[in-house]
């Protein structure tokens, strides 16, 4: 991803790809279940493979206007932790820092947690 080759990233994913990342609120602890989003509400990303495959199409088209300049990014992945869910099923959680940059002055710094649900597949 930090290279620009999206196409290529999404072609690691299986055809039934679901990327879901909710919003989070600060809430009271008396709260705390209502921090993060429900399936069906507001998300940050709530795609599919195909949904994803169009976002790459725009962009490698030219006419996604907020990326010319392209963004330059890094990603840093830490804090890994797999653990076997089911037959040739992992569950990997992870920590990530986003560092993007765009422009001489526009910069954001994104950190979070995600958790993966990985299948092995069978080589041929």
């Amino acid at each position: 991803m930090d290279d620009g080759r999206f196409a290529d990233w999404l072609e690691i994913f299986d055809d039934d790809l679901f990327y879901w990342a909710p919003l989070r609120t600060n809430r009271l602890r008396r709260q705390a279940a209502l921090r993060v989003g429900s399936l069906g509400e507001a998300a940050y990303f709530d795609e599919t493979k195909e949904s994803l495959a169009w976002r790459i199409r725009r962009y490698d088209s030219g006419m996604a206007w907020a990326e010319d300049p392209p963004s330059r990014t890094r990603h840093l992945i830490s804090n890994v932790m797999v653990r076997h869910s089911g037959e040739n099923q992992l569950t990997v959680r992870s920590a990530f820092l986003v560092y993007r940059n765009r422009l001489q002055t526009e910069t954001d710094i994104y950190a979070g947690g995600r958790i993966d649900t990985l299948r092995v597949a069978a080589r041929a």
